[in-house]
């Protein structure tokens, strides 16, 4: 055998865990974290964290004799400023800040997995939608994954629009969402 193809052998074996293992581990682990830590923060001081004049965080509840108050969380919204200095999506290198006006983000939409489908989502939305315009914005932005079609139905039921997707590279790993836009 050719030492070649033994090292090319080694390389692939190699880059198997590295990326099959090692790195999916990786990003696993660094998810717990997160949520562990931000999101945790984060939650527990809603309040603070999230309410002002233009942003705000909704949660849907349903009646559950089994929780500890009588019920329980089963959706959640949140919709913020777009960070323009941050600009994630890239709408200022394209020149869309003045077209766009006053921009608003959807983040942490969720929906009880076991309950979707049953409107909840579309109400959250709705309620997002008319805080925004009566707040003065001029556009909701999101992205999600592409291949999430089920929110990408709700978006799209809520008057979302499709203008971009783009790609994130982590290792091996390749996530691509979408961009959508809602004009108020």
């Amino acid at each position: 055998m050719s030492a070649s193809v033994v090292s090319a052998g080694l390389i692939a074996l190699v880059l198997t865990i590295a990326y099959g293992i090692v790195l999916p581990r990786k990003f696993q682990a660094s998810g717990k974290y997160y949520t562990e830590t931000t999101v945790r923060k984060d939650f527990a001081d809603i309040k603070n964290t999230y309410m002002s004049d233009k942003k705000h965080f909704w949660l849907a509840t349903q009646k559950d004799s089994t929780a500890p108050k009588g019920e329980k969380i089963v959706g959640c919204v949140l919709v913020e400023p777009y960070n323009w200095k941050h600009d994630e999506y890239s709408f200022k290198k394209n020149g869309k800040e003045k077209e766009m006006g006053e921009v608003a983000e959807l983040r942490r939409m969720s929906v009880d997995k076991n309950i979707r489908g049953k409107g909840i989502g579309f109400k959250l939305g709705s309620e997002l939608k008319r805080f925004c315009k009566e707040k003065g914005y001029n556009t909701v932005v999101l992205s999600t994954l592409s291949n999430n079609h089920p929110a990408i139905t709700l978006y799209e039921k809520l008057g979302f629009r499709i203008v971009d997707y783009f790609t994130i590279f982590m290792g091996a790993i390749v996530f691509r969402p979408v961009i959508m836009v809602l004009k108020l």
